[in-house]
């Protein structure tokens, strides 16, 4: 009798603990059913720290977020171009409607917690609609204008977060404690982005330069809090950009060549930077950059060192991808062909010139960039007269009409083709997205590079190098 007791006693309680996991379990669940008001998109974007999900859209407007978390989490919700921030809490459960520039929320039926989305629309909404967070804004404003504006949003998120603490400040501490460091960290961002102009400004004293930037003195990069906020890795990135810049713009600055530029990005990554994850994110992010549009020349150390730190699937799965399209354009290769025309329509592709070395610029009429390579590219074409070299330049233009204008306008000389835009066998074979692009092509028809030096830089030497060997 006694061992039947000791046999039922374990029974109930492991029954007891099934039902205690079942029961946490389902008090973990945060759910938010909505619905987007006036959206013409399929899906919407939910941004974890370490990865996206995207959910489809029922009717083009009906959503739901349903996942199991321990702890509150920061999302980032984002549709077309527009985000939002988004506080998610175990137990949540709420049914929303929301316009399509995730400015104005109404909530369908009473909720707990509802007013911290309530409100973080709000801040939003502020946020967005301020002339300090626009670059059009910040790309003509005055530096007193600009002040004046960033001040003023300050202002205003700092009366509704104080609004906000005295109302709900006791029920939720920790939301107000992130909440306080998401508001520094957005303004910090809106501030970095803007230093990207303040270059261009010549009325500035370097009084008034340093005066600008105390506000980076106010923060500890490192702050553990910091590592969940969605807009410490924008302020993170923008401030990798920050110190980029400042030591580009020294005249006796160690950044020389293209090697050099990406080594101080990591560098600078690794030594002021401490948690693992913004590590992570950084090197996710200017990995994801560089594959994207310059390709793994100059990052395959990293790509290495990335290999070994990911936590992220999703993080390994995109850098994968990206590199793997770099694949088919090693040096050694055969170079991909497409077909081009002429001014006069002909079409043309690069097995015309086996034997030769060819020497390809990839531009438009539209590219800034560009344009200040073409004097230089010009000027190679003059050096290596009567060599073995054929200078293309091809032009991505949308339309003829541009390109040939540019041409005149320019006097540019030898061989002009044209490729109308980016949907082309040229863009898709060599993987461009950006411009100026530069390849060379071997006498065998073998890329030498599938992402050359500029000619305001290296390629000269490159060419010279070909032509010795």
């Amino acid at each position: 009798m006694k061992h039947l007791t000791i046999k039922t006693y374990l029974l109930v309680s492991f029954i007891i603990l099934l039902l205690s996991i079942s029961c946490n379990r389902t008090g973990n669940i945060a759910n938010i059913d909505g619905e987007i008001v006036g959206s013409s998109d399929s899906i919407i974007l939910v941004h974890y720290f370490d990865f996206v999900d995207s959910i489809k859209l029922e009717d083009n407007k009906y959503f739901n977020i349903n996942t199991q978390i321990r702890e509150p989490i920061w999302l980032k919700l984002q549709i077309g171009v527009h985000t939002c921030p988004i506080y998610l809490q175990p137990n949540l459960n709420i049914k929303i409607e929301c316009d399509y520039n995730l400015t104005e929320l109404k909530v369908k039926e009473e909720a707990k917690n509802s007013e911290i989305l309530d409100y973080l629309f709000q801040q939003n909404a502020l946020a967005k609609t301020s002339s300090c967070s626009k670059v059009s804004f910040m790309y003509q404003a005055s530096y007193q204008d600009f002040t004046d504006s960033i001040n003023e949003l300050q202002e205003q998120l700092q009366v509704n977060f104080d609004a906000f603490v005295n109302d709900y400040g006791k029920k939720h501490r920790y939301f107000c404690d992130s909440e306080k460091d998401r508001l520094q960290i957005l303004i910090a961002s809106i501030k970095l982005q803007y230093s990207r102009f303040m270059r261009y400004n010549n009325t500035l004293s370097d009084e008034d330069i340093e005066e600008f930037f105390t506000f980076l003195n106010e923060i500890d990069i490192n702050k553990p809090e910091y590592s969940q906020l969605h807009e410490f890795k924008d302020f993170a990135d923008k401030y990798i950009d920050y110190k980029l810049s400042l030591e580009t713009s020294k005249e006796d600055s160690e950044i020389k060549t293209e090697s050099d530029y990406v080594q101080f990005i990591f560098d600078l990554i690794k030594t002021d930077f401490t948690d693992s994850k913004t590590i992570e994110f950084l090197y996710y992010n200017k990995l994801f950059e560089f594959l994207s549009y310059t390709g793994p020349d100059y990052v395959e150390d990293y790509l290495e060192e990335f290999n070994e730190m990911y936590s992220s699937e999703y993080h390994k799965t995109n850098i994968d991808y990206l590199h793997s399209k770099w694949q088919n354009l090693k040096k050694g290769l055969p170079a991909p062909d497409f077909i081009v025309k002429d001014i006069e329509g002909n079409e043309h592709s690069i097995d015309e010139f086996l034997g030769k070395l060819v020497v390809i610029d990839v531009w438009a009429s539209w590219c800034g960039p560009c344009l200040q390579e073409n004097p230089y590219f010009e000027d190679l074409k003059k050096e290596f007269t009567n060599k073995l070299v054929v200078f293309i330049s091809i032009s991505v233009d949308d339309n003829s009409e541009n390109w040939i204008a540019e041409l005149e306008k320019s006097k540019m000389t030898e061989i002009q083709w044209f490729a109308q835009g980016w949907n082309n066998d040229l863009c898709k074979n060599y993987n461009i997205k950006s411009i100026p692009r530069y390849i060379v092509i071997d006498q065998e028809g073998k890329i030498v590079s599938a992402n050359a030096p500029r000619p305001s830089g290296d390629l000269k030497d490159l060419i010279e190098e070909l032509i010795a060997e």
